[in-house]
């Protein structure tokens, strides 16, 4: 069995100089991770994650897309949950903080009893 993650939360924007950095590094890498520079921020800026690719939807873990961003320091966070597979329940993400620096980030889902008429 495999495993397919979602994004859980994408707050990451980019300009155009960044998108085609993005676009450059993954065409270098043959990681086929957009079709088209076009495809790498919708129409609000915001980076593309395409849930197409299942289980490498994330590609931040590639330090070097992570240098990208670090070196034009984006603001904004990512976070992905596996709800799915052999890592069922297994949450992470990343933060960039607009200065150059960046926080991987781990979560847990928990539940409560909902309260009557809520």
């Amino acid at each position: 069995m495999g495993w397919q993650i979602a994004l859980l939360e994408n707050k990451i924007k980019v300009s155009s100089k960044v998108a085609k950095e993005l676009f450059d590094l993954s065409e270098k890498d043959l990681s086929e991770i957009w079709y088209s520079e076009n495809d790498v921020t919708d129409e609000n800026d915001v980076l593309q994650f395409n849930p197409d690719h299942m289980e490498h939807m994330d590609y931040l873990w590639d330090v070097e897309y992570q240098k990208i961003l670090k070196r034009n320091k984006i603001k904004g966070r990512a976070l992905f949950g596996d709800l799915d597979g052999d890592n069922f329940g297994t949450f992470w993400g990343y933060e960039f903080d607009g200065k150059g620096g960046m926080k991987l980030l781990e979560g847990k889902l928990s539940w409560s009893e909902k309260k009557k008429g809520k």
